[in-house]
């Protein structure tokens, strides 16, 4: 092959890339954005639940999910191409844990969700594990509301959404869906996080973020039990309006410790069974 040939080969092939890119690159990205990176180092979310090997722990019904919420206005736009979320532009209230404050700052979402139930649900009995049922494709979104103090600390409160009827909360914006971009938000007032249902049965863990940068030592709380659903016509706004799939793989616990929270009762044995049942609930 001359030099000439050998030119005009490479940038035959130069030329070729770039279409191809042009054409799959969106798609390409999308997959890395999928993936988003599994360490196997550090603490890092999502990561799956597997209740036999959480700490169960019970506390007094005063000391539960401690959130004070209220409404407040905010913009309603695609975040980084590949999420909705929610920014609060005023005090939407706060979540409180081990007498630190957090501020309520935004809350997005991910389809598929991003943490997961090992044999969920399954029987509490010590004696019997083997009524474990698998039904990891339960839920089908997860919403993040992230929070912050004034010194950058960062906690999170998971919920889990079900199919079924139409989520008052999510339909104060959801109609505006179509209309977003990214850069170009729609403002919504009297967002109320409160109107979520929150249970009192959750999971508790120390974690990160779940997209760049990944950062640690941010406290997960993952509601579970009492579960919100979205209607199919609701997702499917959703689905319709984002590239593809935007959830993050789960990632090793490495050591750390996982503590499942029910409110406390005198007679142990039912503490177990109702929390059990608040896990199973449909």
């Amino acid at each position: 092959m001359t030099r000439a040939s050998a030119l005009i080969w490479t940038l035959g092939v130069f030329l070729s890339c770039l279409l191809l890119q042009q054409a799959h690159g969106f798609e390409l990205a999308q997959s890395v954005r999928r993936t988003r990176h599994h360490h196997s180092y550090g603490w890092q979310s999502p990561i799956e639940f597997d209740l036999r090997c959480m700490i169960w722990r019970n506390y007094p019904e005063y000391l539960g999910l401690q959130t004070d919420y209220t409404p407040a206005r905010a913009n309603v736009e695609i975040h980084h191409d590949d999420t909705l979320q929610v920014t609060f532009l005023s005090s939407a209230g706060t979540f409180t844990h081990n007498k630190i404050t957090y501020d309520l700052q935004q809350f997005h979402f991910h389809h598929p969700p991003e943490h997961t139930f090992r044999s969920y649900p399954y029987v509490c009995d010590d004696d019997d594990l083997t009524t474990q049922r698998p039904r990891r494709d339960e839920f089908v979104l997860e919403m993040h509301l992230v929070h912050q103090t004034p010194d950058a600390k960062i906690a999170v409160i998971g919920v889990l959404f079900k199919l079924g009827k139409p989520n008052r909360f999510l339909n104060k914006f959801w109609d505006f869906i179509p209309d977003v971009e990214e850069g170009s938000p729609v403002g919504v007032d009297d967002i109320d996080a409160a109107d979520l249902d929150l249970s009192d049965v959750f999971i508790q863990y120390m974690g990160s973020l779940t997209t760049t940068p990944y950062t640690e030592n941010v406290f997960w709380t993952v509601t579970c039990g009492n579960w919100n659903t979205i209607s199919k016509e609701q997702l499917e706004r959703l689905q319709n309006k984002l590239p593809g799939a935007n959830n993050r793989v789960t990632q090793p616990w490495n050591g750390r410790k996982v503590y499942l929270n029910f409110p406390y009762d005198d007679d142990d044995s039912k503490i177990r069974q109702d929390a059990s049942s608040l896990l199973q609930s449909s």
